[in-house]
């Protein structure tokens, strides 16, 4: 099959770059499984998984866009079969809904959550490459909070450095942002137990979040499909996490906790170590890998090209 991917960044993804890391993950995936691949990016990409292209081959099966619609890019909508992943929606308002809603034949969210607010049943979870990360089963005495740290409180960084504070163990921020004044409040809090580390990409991020003994997502945003807990899952790490958003729907019992309220928090601190790495891996292989994910878009791509409808396509 010719599968064009489309979105607008520069190639290979760096930093936060959460949307552009799970395209190229699939598409790599893709590729393996013998697909022709093209990328509707930026011009100066580098990247080896197919051609960059400035317009959608004419032979193109399906085109697959990544968060914006076809009119981001003045692509006209009935040339090809497309789909769109929207990374987001948890946090969309009813004038958004109703803006959309006639697009749903064409949307496959990210999670039942997000799905559900737009009376859909076609998701598909993010994925992650696990070549790009480290599985080990031991792990070292920190937990890790991860990600732009100009969410605040809303992806849970405030509530995590409090609750280090309170029952006493390690806790690793890492991440960066723009906003300088939650960067120095950050800081004034780091002691020789909870340490700021800044950005870390690569192979450092790689080892800072095998290491971990547990992530904290103690947000309540409601988030739509994280790649940092499927990261964490693939390196054999728990997940902690508040019951926003699709965190339920992505943790089990077998690979961390969901809690409620404080004294919950505090008992899934506390018992974080009676989790397997093995079996946090063992989730990530069955759900959240790319293997496995771009077998579904495949079913999505076919019912598109067939029905002009993906609707159908539900993640089971």
């Amino acid at each position: 099959m010719n599968i064009c991917h489309v979105l607008k960044y520069t190639a290979p993804a760096r930093d936060a770059q959460g949307t552009q890391r799970v395209l190229e993950a699939i598409a790599r995936q893709q590729k393996k499984d013998g697909h022709n691949i093209f990328l509707y990016i930026n011009k100066d990409s580098i990247i080896d998984v197919g051609p960059v292209v400035d317009r959608i081959p004419i032979d193109c099966d399906v085109v697959h866009y990544h968060s914006e619609m076809p009119s981001a890019y003045g692509h006209p909508e009935n040339k090809f079969p497309w789909i769109v992943t929207p990374q987001g929606g948890g946090t969309d308002t009813p004038d958004i809904v109703e803006k959309y809603k006639n697009y749903c034949s064409h949307f496959v969210f990210v999670s039942k959550f997000c799905a559900n607010i737009y009376n859909s049943s076609c998701y598909i979870y993010n994925c992650a490459d696990s070549q790009e990360l480290i599985f080990t089963d031991k792990k070292d005495d920190y937990f890790l909070w991860i990600g732009s740290t100009d969410w605040g409180d809303e992806k849970g960084l405030f509530s995590s450095i409090l609750t280090a504070k309170r029952m006493g163990f390690k806790l690793k921020i890492a991440g960066g942002g723009k906003n300088q004044d939650i960067i120095d409040y950050v800081k004034s809090h780091c002691n020789d137990k909870i340490e700021y580390l800044g950005f870390v990409n690569g192979k450092k991020k790689a080892e800072l979040i095998s290491g971990a003994k547990g992530l904290l997502m103690l947000g309540a945003i409601p988030d739509a499909c994280p790649v940092t807990i499927i990261e964490a899952l693939a390196s054999g790490v728990p997940v902690i996490a508040s019951s926003a958003g699709a965190y339920p729907e992505m943790i089990n019992n077998r690979v961390g906790f969901i809690y409620n309220d404080p004294v919950g928090l505090r008992r899934a601190i506390a018992s974080v170590n009676k989790i397997v790495p093995q079996d946090c891996r063992n989730h990530f292989l069955s759900t959240f890998s790319p293997e496995v994910v771009t077998k579904k878009y495949m079913v999505a791509y076919k019912s598109m090209i067939r029905y002009s409808d993906v609707r159908e396509c539900i993640d089971e």
